[in-house]
């Protein structure tokens, strides 16, 4: 009981289509300066793009229209959104557990090891997580994901349950997809028993297992899909962990 559930919507979404005299690649039609790549190092869709942050200023926001890409808008509610590096000053975010292990994972999670050039996120410096995800005026969006890191370790408010969902709406407020994590943990501090094992390990970003699709929630990618979508919202709905950061935001504008 409480492990990942997940609802979908039926919608046929961005195709990942490399034809042999066709070749798309870069970040759509964006500007890759400002912190953004092709899917893990290779091509991805024209109408697909990828921020991992990375060529952004660790310290500035990322809230507001154009701030990280030219068609994204994100706000929080009642919190402070910036960019965060492996190892800077704001401890928005917990990883390793583990002092043996090199600083932060957020480049390369699971690892144990920072990637150069490959070290930053983004975190709520507030601690509140729960951001808004809007699009230009005149652009939809047919999928939507974010990675969510080092999750689960520290459960500040002692629940036994715990929720985290991002979900999809079009322009009426009614829902595309809703993706959800959900799970039962000890109310410990640092849980070291859960539907996930041992959170130490799994809810760290450092040692905690990759997928496809997701394994363990210290790296966990949400995403949801659909038609005329317009806007994402991330919310806790129980069992917070405060010290979390978030990575390689994906969406694909519907063309």
């Amino acid at each position: 009981m409480g492990t990942k559930a997940s609802h979908r919507t039926p919608f046929v979404v961005c195709f990942l289509l490399v034809l042999p005299m066709l070749v798309f690649s870069g970040c759509g039609d964006s500007d890759c300066d400002i912190g953004c790549e092709t899917d893990g190092g290779g091509p991805i869709p024209s109408n697909c793009v990828l921020i991992n942050f990375e060529n952004l200023t660790t310290g500035s926001s990322v809230e507001g229209l154009g701030k990280v890409h030219p068609d994204l808008n994100i706000s929080t509610v009642g919190g402070t959104a910036i960019v965060i590096a492996e190892g800077d000053a704001y401890n928005a975010y917990g990883a390793p557990n583990d002092a043996i292990m090199s600083e932060g994972c957020i480049g390369k999670p699971g690892s144990g090891l920072p990637v150069a050039g490959r070290g930053k996120g983004f975190s709520d410096i507030r601690r509140n997580h729960n951001y808004v995800f809007m699009f230009s005026p005149d652009k939809k969006v047919t999928e939507f994901s974010v990675t969510m890191l080092d999750f689960g370790d520290l459960n500040s408010m002692g629940q036994a349950y715990h929720e985290v969902n991002l979900i999809a709406y079009d322009a009426f407020e009614r829902i595309v997809d809703k993706d959800v994590l959900s799970y039962y943990s000890s109310t410990a501090t640092n849980p070291r028993t859960s539907d996930f094992g041992d959170l130490w390990y799994t809810g760290d970003a450092c040692t905690a297992r990759a997928g496809p699709p997701n394994k363990d929630p210290g790296i966990w990618t949400f995403k949801v899909s659909g038609a005329h979508i317009l806007k994402v919202k991330f919310m806790i709905v129980a069992g917070i962990d405060p010290n979390i950061a978030f990575d390689n935001i994906r969406f694909c504008v519907q063309e």
